[in-house]
């Protein structure tokens, strides 16, 4: 137990210098453990240590604030556990899954980005972000979605690519997806690239997505007990479930391997961070009411 009273895991828990490879066998070890826990409280706070580590440690290298990377696992491990905890009704204690309960298991499923939304101005204060979320979030469009994702990956930012474009490629790399019947409703804007001046808000947009995928990836282990198998935690069913960095690397290459161009990848794996943001588009969808 840690002077703030947050329960630690084993010493063979992942640092902000362990490779993405094994920061994923970290999480899918710590998924199956979850999933085999006795009661749904056990299986929730398992899951919930684990990807509050393995995503904080990530939004950390990534906006460039190792030192606050302590503080971060506080707060996604807390976001996490909250996420999880709003399939408890759609369960016994022991975790076993209650057939009549199925307004309560969908209605959690969409949970994660309110969860995420309550816990983001504590991990902006983290890393030192005083930029206004909420407008950021509501005003964030796929462009901004794709600039982020090529900086992550270490690619050019493409330039001239138009929404039709984009959707286009979508249609033929997503096809199957969920998502697929919601990508000509994308949003585009003609808004200016980032400058240098600008990257807090990047670093912003960037914490906010990590948040929302923690409190969502919370919830597979819950689904996996729902539909009474593992295929939910396991990366080799599930692309999804992976370290974030590791699902966007991964997922790029693999449609480059199916012979689309290095840009049609980028605006795949820009969809899959989108997903993230469109948690919080309902949530913010109208300026906060000034206070009386």
């Amino acid at each position: 137990m840690s002077e703030d009273g947050v329960e630690r895991l084993a010493v063979s828990e992942p640092t902000v210098e362990t490779p993405l490879e094994d920061i994923q066998g970290y999480l899918v070890d710590e998924a199956k453990s979850a999933l085999g826990q006795f009661t749904f409280d056990a299986r929730n706070s398992r899951m919930a240590k684990a990807v509050g580590l393995e995503s904080a440690i990530l939004a950390a290298k990534s906006t460039g604030h190792v030192d606050a990377a302590d503080r971060l696992r506080d707060i996604f491990t807390q976001a996490s556990e909250e996420a999880g905890s709003t399939f408890s009704g759609a369960f016994d204690e022991t975790g076993r899954k209650l057939e009549d309960k199925n307004d309560i298991y969908n209605s959690a499923m969409s949970a994660a980005g309110q969860v995420a939304l309550r816990h983001l101005p504590a991990a902006l204060e983290a890393i030192g972000s005083n930029v206004d979320v909420q407008t950021l979030l509501r005003d964030t469009d796929f462009n901004d979605v794709l600039r982020l994702t090529a900086r992550e990956l270490g690619q050019p930012v493409p330039q001239g690519l138009t929404p039709e474009e984009v959707k286009r490629s979508l249609h033929e790399t997503a096809k199957g997806d969920y998502f697929e019947d919601q990508i000509d409703t994308l949003p585009f804007s003609d808004k200016p690239q980032l400058t240098k001046q600008q990257e807090q808000t990047e670093q912003t947009l960037d914490m906010a997505v990590r948040l929302a995928n923690a409190t969502w990836k919370v919830g597979q282990v819950h689904r996996a007990a729902w539909e009474g198998n593992d295929g939910r935690i396991n990366p080799a069913k599930r692309e999804a479930f992976n370290p974030f960095d590791l699902l966007k690397k991964e997922q790029y290459n693999r449609v480059v391997k199916e012979g689309r161009s290095p840009q049609d990848a980028l605006v795949r794996v820009g969809l899959e961070v989108y997903k993230d943001v469109i948690q919080y588009k309902p949530l913010v969808a109208q300026p906060p009411t000034p206070g009386r």
